[in-house]
């Protein structure tokens, strides 16, 4: 979508493919080379690439951060930023889930990426905030499958957790990046009866 909208504004964009850990010299790559724009994507903390981004921006380099919470972008310094109020976004997934089963508690279970993934405190402390106040019997259990490991382990963990606990009803991917993986999981355990809320970003 970025590399379009770059297109459509009469910019080349080239994409800088990583695993998270190759940020710093993306940006470097950006200022050497005479870049007029930075766009880094989701589930980054662009306060570890604050220095970085910092050169960029005394370089005359427009950067753009999706996805890092409030706290993190004042750290980074970042101009341009989404800065979500993710738990707002958790609390309304977490409010959809409870009406949509009129009330009557669910087992949940929240497939979280804790280091990699800068919103993943903030909205698992909404989800469970809402559902202590709104839902005291639900149930929520959260495994943890970080940004890198996403595409290799989202499937089998949640295909492994369906089989295992087959009265989990509920699933809340912090990220939308997770869906796909999710759905092959649960294809896997051969369960249509879960619904799946929040899935940050719009998935």
């Amino acid at each position: 979508a970025v590399s379009n909208f770059a297109k459509a504004a009469g910019m080349v964009p080239t994409i800088f493919n990583n695993d998270g850990t190759q940020t710093n010299t993306a940006i470097e790559d950006a200022i050497h080379e005479g870049y007029a724009a930075i766009s880094m994507g989701c589930a980054m903390d662009p306060s570890q690439s604050a220095v970085a981004i910092g050169q960029a921006e005394k370089a005359g380099i427009v950067v753009g951060v999706y996805g890092g919470t409030p706290d993190m972008d004042q750290r980074a310094g970042t101009t341009y930023n989404t800065d979500d109020p993710y738990a707002l976004d958790a609390t309304l997934a977490t409010e959809q889930a409870i009406e949509q089963h009129n009330g009557q508690p669910f087992n949940a279970l929240a497939i979280t990426s804790v280091t990699s993934g800068p919103a993943t405190v903030i909205e698992e402390d909404a989800i469970k905030a809402e559902l202590a106040k709104d839902c005291p019997k639900c149930t929520l259990t959260a495994v943890n499958v970080e940004v890198p490991q996403w595409q290799t382990q989202i499937a089998s963990t949640v295909t492994s957790q369906l089989l295992q606990h087959p009265d989990i009803n509920v699933l809340f991917p912090d990220y939308a990046g997770e869906l796909t993986y999710m759905l092959a999981g649960l294809a896997a355990a051969h369960r249509s009866d879960v619904k799946s809320y929040l899935a940050f970003g719009g998935g």
